[in-house]
């Protein structure tokens, strides 16, 4: 049966849901102070620290309890190790060909890792990684089909998601897809059929579904994670990437969705398409707050990060990065964010999130 198939009944829920809907050589990685409230631009000098790293970084993310960051450079074909409290490369991890996303088991024990293969016009399988993080060495292999792209683990840590994202933009042909791996095993246990190329994805917090962004259906898939059909389509304008907000249940529940075509971010539910907010140019990467108060977004040309109240659906920021970004991830407390690109940067969200704030200097 399909799980959100009595939502429309409830009516209560229905309008709660409107509301919140309406309402290179080496690189360095740099930790960025915030400035103050409002329509914030971080300056210069709020630079205090660098690490350096080979090459760039495509996707990262925080462990479950904040003490490492795990970022992929599709280059070296490797997964970098990060001490988050000293900001300082302390492993590099050999993994499969042009690694892109990358996630941690609610435990901390296990690093997954989306290995898209070579680049082109060429339909060419890939892998995903499986990293044991007590001695960050690959573990397990798993064949992925073709070009896995992003991944995603359930809150529970029973399953990983991974899209496949191949598309041959001139003959207009693809492989998208919604692959499942079983944990427990890390053996496949489905293939999910999703448009030509399926982009990113987020497991919804209660693992009741998956969003899968469907790039060149222009659309928004909720799959349902038992019995993985669509439950629903939501039309948003070459989506990218996607983040569900934590804390929610059916049928409250709402993700934010990158656009590339038209520099916004999409606010999208069960029940359709809500607020599209103005961002940065070409926004990529996205992720959302603990507590589900904000949302940031990874502007890959706008070479920025922003964050959005989702309470009100404002952009309350902007801070300037170096070079492209593509992906942010939020740290467990809420207090700073990794944001990868051609540099990996620490930025602290402190005033944004209304902490205290240390003296400007």
């Amino acid at each position: 049966m399909n799980r959100f198939s009595n939502f429309g009944g409830n009516l209560a829920d229905r309008e709660s849901v409107r509301g919140l809907l309406l309402g290179s050589a080496a690189v360095s990685a740099m930790v960025l102070g915030m400035a103050p409230m409002g329509e914030a631009t971080a300056a210069a000098d709020d630079v205090v620290a660098t690490i350096d790293l080979d090459y760039s970084a495509n996707d990262v993310e925080i462990s479950p309890d904040g003490s490492r960051a795990y970022a992929t450079d599709g280059i070296q074909g490797s997964l970098i190790v990060i001490d988050t409290p000293t900001d300082t490369v302390v492993d590099t991890v050999p993994v499969g060909e042009n690694p892109n996303g990358v996630t941690v088991t609610p435990d901390g024990t296990r690093v997954y890792v989306a290995n898209s293969g070579s680049e082109g016009q060429q339909a060419v399988e890939g892998s995903v990684s499986v990293i044991d993080t007590a001695t960050d060495t690959v573990v397990e292999t798993i064949d992925a089909g073709v070009h896995p792209y992003q991944v995603a683990v359930a809150p529970d840590g029973a399953f990983v998601y991974v899209t496949n994202d191949w598309y041959d933009l001139y003959a207009d042909v693809g492989t998208g897809a919604l692959t499942v791996i079983d944990t427990a095993t890390n053996a496949v246990t489905d293939t999910v059929p999703i448009g030509n190329s399926a982009k990113g994805l987020a497991v919804t917090p209660d693992g009741s579904g998956v969003f899968v962004a469907d790039f060149t259906d222009d659309s928004v898939k909720l799959i349902d994670s038992v019995t993985h059909d669509v439950d629903a389509t939501i039309a948003v304008e070459k989506p990218w990437r996607v983040a569900a907000v934590p804390g929610t249940t059916a049928p409250d529940i709402s993700a934010y969705v990158t656009s590339v075509a038209d520099n916004t971010v999409s606010v999208v539910s069960y029940f359709g398409l809500g607020v599209t907010i103005p961002v940065g140019e070409q926004p990529w990467g996205v992720d959302v707050s603990p507590d589900g108060k904000y949302a940031y977004v990874a502007n890959n040309d706008g070479s920025s990060l922003t964050e959005i109240e989702t309470s009100t659906n404002t952009v309350r920021g902007t801070v300037p990065l170096d070079g492209h970004v593509w992906d942010v991830s939020v740290a467990p407390d809420g207090s700073f964010a990794y944001v990868a690109g051609h540099g990996l940067f620490r930025v602290s969200l402190f005033p944004f999130a209304d902490l205290p704030q240390s003296p400007q200097t």
